[in-house]
């Protein structure tokens, strides 16, 4: 599909995947319209892209949205302080864009949800990605649900990778015998792309078929780093009790109380047929790690 002409919104565009989905689009040849927190002006812009606040619920910079054919919806706050600033910005937030979306007649609206969005998900994460899909089924719209997104630009793989390297003995919960699929960044982005470009709606789960435990991710990507790791199995509520603990009290740390609850309902999640129909091959778990670095 040529997108010459094209326009497309994309929020959350300075995050891992609005970042990749936004220079995707704009290398050929479509308008992108970028959709962040905090704009700021540039002496220079490229022809093609063009920045706007949504700083959501409340300040969404209504001109991003005009004349738009496709907006992708890609922010959600995953590090926050209490549960009513989360609700208010994920879900609040993402009632109004979409709101906004209809009433400005965009014609597709893309939802990034995720594979651990499911009624019996533990964290917040999956269970408001899970009810905000509900919400998104009008006929164009089309969600999302790729697996754990392999990059090394950052990311909770990327923070994974930071572990590994730091740590010469892995934490691994329950044993690490959780269920991990993976999609590669650059498959993602031109998957979602390519949907698009066909129209399609609905449920779409971009992960690859083969799966993988935690333990196995954990030693795969020290053996790719080349370090000799060992792992130690610890338990996860303790550890869950004092990340959160920690968090309300202000500290950052690389995994957060929502990562520990998400790895207690993790579970393999087929990838949806439509894929093939698109052509668009998803490489293996070990073929997407390979190459990475610190």
């Amino acid at each position: 599909m040529s997108w010459e002409r094209k326009v497309i919104a994309v929020t959350g565009a300075n995050g891992l995947l609005g970042s990749h989905l936004v220079r995707f689009f704009q290398s050929r040849g479509a308008t992108v319209h970028a959709l962040v927190r905090k704009s700021a002006t540039t002496a220079f812009q490229p022809p093609n892209r063009k920045v706007f606040r949504c700083d959501l619920p409340g300040s969404i910079d209504e001109s991003g949205l005009v004349g738009v054919d496709a907006l992708i919806h890609c922010a959600y706050m995953t590090r926050f302080t209490t549960l009513t600033e989360a609700i208010k910005v994920n879900q609040e937030g993402s009632n109004r864009l979409y709101q906004l979306s209809k009433k400005l007649e965009i014609k597709q609206f893309v939802f990034i949800s995720s594979t651990s969005a499911h009624e019996d998900a533990a964290s917040y994460y999956g269970r408001s990605k899970f009810a905000l899909e509900s919400e998104f089924s009008h006929p164009d719209d089309l969600v999302i649900r790729p697996g754990l997104i392999v990059s090394s630009e950052g990311g909770l793989f990327h923070r994974m990778v930071k572990t590994v390297t730091r740590l010469p003995v892995l934490p691994i919960f329950n044993g690490g015998r959780q269920i991990v699929q993976t999609v590669h960044i650059d498959d993602l982005t031109a998957i979602i792309a390519a949907a698009l470009g066909r129209q399609l709606t609905g449920i779409l789960t971009v992960a690859e078929q083969e799966s993988t435990t935690m333990k196995g991710l954990l030693l795969a990507i020290a053996d790719q780093l080349r370090l000799k790791r060992l792992t130690a199995s610890v338990p996860l509520w303790p550890v869950l009790k004092l990340l959160q603990l920690c968090e309300r009290i202000g500290m950052r740390l690389p995994v957060t109380s929502e990562n520990l609850l998400g790895l207690t309902s993790l579970r393999f999640c087929p990838p949806s047929p439509e894929l093939k129909s698109l052509g668009m091959p998803i490489r293996a778990w070990r073929d997407s790690i390979r190459g990475v670095n610190a």
